[in-house]
């Protein structure tokens, strides 16, 4: 999609009930996880966020680890209830240093209401996956209303 100029404000005009319900609505959920250690090969739910949606908005997911094991990656996905709506491999590039991983992606969902979301790692290749968290060192998701889609 192409992001045109706001060419319909003049002087004197006045900011409509429309207008002002395609701003951002901000953060709807936000949850902080902690330290998390695994050495199974199956998706483990990590972190876990609820979140109440509008219809027809853009919604922007963050997710923001920091791995590290022996191991030779990762898989992330994040779900919506039992959907799908990201996906993705990573390296872990230390055994012993958390390294960050920030996933940022924007989606519609398919209705309004109440949702649940789940942060699932799966561990592949190795022998174990390491979460580290501190309070300068996150690990979290944080839902966001970015606009109308």
């Amino acid at each position: 999609m192409a992001i045109a100029p706001n060419t319909t404000f003049v002087a004197g005009n006045i900011l409509t009930a429309v207008q002002q319900n395609a701003f951002p609505f901000g953060i709807l959920g936000k949850t902080n996880a902690a330290s998390y250690s695994t050495t199974t090969a199956g998706y483990e739910t990590f972190i876990t966020t609820t979140a109440t949606v509008l219809a027809n908005r853009s919604i922007k997911v963050s997710v923001q680890l920091q791995p590290y094991g022996y191991v030779g990656g990762f898989n992330i996905q994040v779900l919506e209830g039992a959907t799908q709506i990201f996906a993705s491999f990573s390296l872990v590039s230390s055994a012993t240093d958390a390294i960050p991983n920030n996933y940022v992606f924007v989606y519609t969902p398919s209705s309004a209401g109440a949702k649940t979301y789940y942060v699932q790692l799966q561990r592949v290749g190795g022998t174990n996956l390491n979460q580290y968290t501190d309070p300068t060192k996150l690990a979290q998701i944080i839902i966001e209303d970015i606009g109308t889609a």
